[in-house]
């Protein structure tokens, strides 16, 4: 499928380029488009044209500064092209480069950005995935994702709180296969050391002690049940399966929705009796 534009309009032309060329365009026409995720993925001239593109409607206070960095790496991109082979890894810092200006031209969150890159990191692959790769969906993580993780979730859950409260991670036990994590409660004033920590606790022990905390059996099989909660006074055990899924930042946004909202809707005499 080509596109025309009259040659006076060959900036908005390469703006276009820039943007079909982004994960928030993949992002939309994931999300949009039917035949996506089944068979050969394809996106229809219909659809194409539902894509939001800014015209005379400014998206941002900086979008001509941002616009004229868009054409910079369209033109960087072009005069590469001319070589005979152009390396991949200075198409794909190239790529990067029109995927943050794009964020910033369309004036996204962070936590938005988060939902575009797992998705189309992680989360696409996943949807069709061949027999002889296992789409890091699916893999287990290191304890980079779990600090990115960590971080993205008390960032989120810490908005819900009082100016003056503040919430700490910890990692009490984990095996090859799952996870517990300890959130807890602080007073912003205190001198806490670590933010987030990670301790070689056998998980069988961790959740033998968090059991007694509880007043109804705990599920056997958290890979079926990957949201468990337990809350116990000031703090707040997740038992999660180590696997990317359960640990992308998007992942993390979902987590603190939920826990707000389970906090706001529990019970109140339960609260007064805690």
């Amino acid at each position: 499928m080509g596109i025309t534009f009259p040659k006076e309009e060959a900036s908005k032309a390469k703006i276009l380029t820039a943007y079909l060329n982004s994960k928030l365009a993949i992002w939309f026409a994931f999300h949009g488009t039917p035949s996506f995720g089944a068979g050969r993925p394809e996106v229809k001239q219909t659809e194409l044209l539902k894509l939001p593109f800014p015209s005379k409607i400014t998206m941002v206070e900086d979008s001509e500064t941002i616009e004229q960095e868009l054409l910079n790496v369209i033109d960087a991109l072009e005069k590469s092209s001319t070589k005979l082979l152009t390396p991949s890894n200075e198409i794909d810092v190239s790529l990067r480069q029109l995927d943050l200006l794009i964020y910033r031209y369309f004036g996204l969150s962070n936590e938005e950005v988060s939902v575009i890159e797992d998705t189309v990191n992680y989360i696409i692959p996943a949807s069709q995935p061949s027999q002889k790769n296992i789409p890091d969906l699916w893999k287990p993580i290191n304890a980079t994702t779990r600090i990115e993780y960590v971080d993205s979730l008390t960032t989120a859950l810490n908005k819900w709180l009082q100016p003056e409260s503040n919430i700490c991670a910890k990692l009490i036990g984990k095996n090859d296969d799952f996870a517990i994590l300890e959130l807890s409660l602080n007073d912003k004033a205190a001198n806490v050391e670590h933010k987030y920590v990670e301790s070689d606790s056998s998980i069988s022990a961790s959740l033998t002690n968090i059991m007694s905390f509880a007043k109804v059996d705990l599920p056997g099989n958290f890979t079926l049940i990957p949201d468990f909660r337990l809350f116990h006074q000031d703090k707040l055990y997740l038992v999660k399966p180590l696997q990317r899924q359960y640990w992308m930042k998007s992942s993390a946004l979902e987590d603190a929705n939920s826990i707000a909202l389970d906090i706001q809707t529990f019970p109140s005499k339960t609260l007064e009796s805690a």
